[in-house]
């Protein structure tokens, strides 16, 4: 019924250059110390209702963590994800007993190429974001420093 269409998928930017910078810059530095590439659930926070992969979280008089996001990825799965992470973010606080606001969680991404994109509007809003701060992956050794 349907003719034979050869569908060409258009290569997606995944750029794995993220993830080889925030291995090297990052985890490789704070493996020993806090727990990395860590998948969060309702099985380590109660309360927790959806399962968050985390590039590292540890707690030392405060809570560190970083997680990296890809912003070649749709708008859909960024608002997810960046939702996600203020939700994980003020639900540890709470749990812990925590001062949301002396918390060092940073958001590691790269700047969208395309400006008029929507998904560069949800990256100007939020360098503002009070929960996170946002940093290039070139920067992920800030984190380290942090824990």
């Amino acid at each position: 019924m349907i003719d034979k269409v050869e569908i060409k998928h258009s290569p997606k930017k995944k750029s794995t250059n993220i993830r080889k910078l925030v291995e090297e810059k990052l985890i490789n530095r704070v493996k020993d110390k806090v727990h990395t590439n860590i998948k969060l659930d309702h099985n380590l926070i109660p309360n927790l209702f959806f399962s968050y992969d985390m590039d590292c979280i540890g707690k030392n008089g405060v809570l560190v963590g970083a997680k990296s996001v890809d912003f070649t990825s749709t708008k859909n799965t960024l608002d997810n994800t960046i939702s996600h992470y203020s939700n994980l973010i003020a639900l540890l606080s709470i749990n812990l007993n925590k001062d949301i606001v002396k918390n060092k969680f940073f958001l590691i991404a790269e700047e969208p190429n395309n400006l008029e994109s929507p998904e560069y509007v949800l990256w100007d809003t939020i360098q503002t974001n009070p929960l996170f701060k946002v940093i290039h992956p070139e920067q992920s050794e800030l984190v380290a420093e942090n824990i």
